[in-house]
């Protein structure tokens, strides 16, 4: 996704990037420790973006792993978070924190997935390979939120 088209600047995200890890030096959660990975795979992505580069096919990786932990945020917070969440939709105007919250996700799992669609375009000869690995991702992640609703 070209640079301009990026929902959050490289600046902004600096900014985003060091209050929350400020915010998380005392208090280290798993959640707050997934958060600044994604971010930092994000401000990753946009460095690269602002000079041209594309991922190569050992760094998709880090963009899926990316988009896969946002998501899982994402999903942690429709459950701990779930009445603060209550009228999200995707192109809101946040009502509060918790939406703005959500939106940042969503546009970081966006942005990421577009690159990720991009460069897997650039490598014809292994899409049947990554449309495999997307299919066996979903498998899983269906098998694991059907054993979450068994809970």
């Amino acid at each position: 996704m070209p640079l301009d088209k990026q929902p959050y600047s490289l600046e902004l995200l600096d900014k985003v990037l060091g209050i929350t890890e400020r915010a998380y030096a005392e208090n280290k959660d798993i959640s707050g420790c997934r958060f600044i990975q994604v971010l930092k795979i994000y401000r990753w992505h946009l460095i690269r973006a602002k000079k041209g580069i594309p991922a190569n096919l050992d760094e998709l990786g880090t963009l899926k792993y990316g988009v896969r932990t946002a998501e899982r945020i994402l999903e942690s917070l429709a459950v701990e978070e779930a009445e603060d969440l209550e009228g999200w939709y995707l192109g809101c105007n946040p009502a509060n924190n918790i939406h703005r919250f959500a939106n940042t996700l969503w546009a970081i799992i966006m942005g990421l997935t577009a690159e990720i669609q991009e460069n897997e375009r650039l490598y014809p000869e292994l899409k049947d390979t990554f449309d495999r690995e997307r299919a066996s991702y979903r498998a899983a992640k269906d098998a694991a939120d059907e054993a979450d609703r068994l809970e």
